[in-house]
């Protein structure tokens, strides 16, 4: 969640690079904190093979941690203001 706030939306495969060689873990990750609304996946316009990953509808507070270790329902995190929820639609590629 760091790296999103730090640098906002990225490449799906760049986070992969960041935190480890074993991109299912990552992957899956992802998926389980985008359920939970910690973060958005979608696809990129210009080339539809990327998956660009920005910060969710819900602000963890230091909540995605304790989430993904199975301690803090989702429920419990902080929602975003409207105006700060990306849309995976509005995505867009890197260049």
């Amino acid at each position: 969640m760091m790296q999103l706030g730090e640098h906002g939306e990225q490449r799906q495969s760049d986070l992969i690079k960041v935190f480890g060689p074993d991109s299912s873990t990552v992957t899956k990750t992802l998926q389980r904190m985008e359920q939970a609304g910690f973060v958005s996946r979608g696809r990129a316009e210009l080339d539809r093979r990327i998956v660009l990953v920005a910060e969710g509808p819900r602000r963890p507070a230091g909540s995605a941690a304790r989430y993904l270790r199975g301690g803090v329902p989702a429920d419990d995190a902080e929602p975003a203001p409207d105006r700060d929820r990306p849309q995976p639609h509005t995505l867009r590629a890197r260049r």
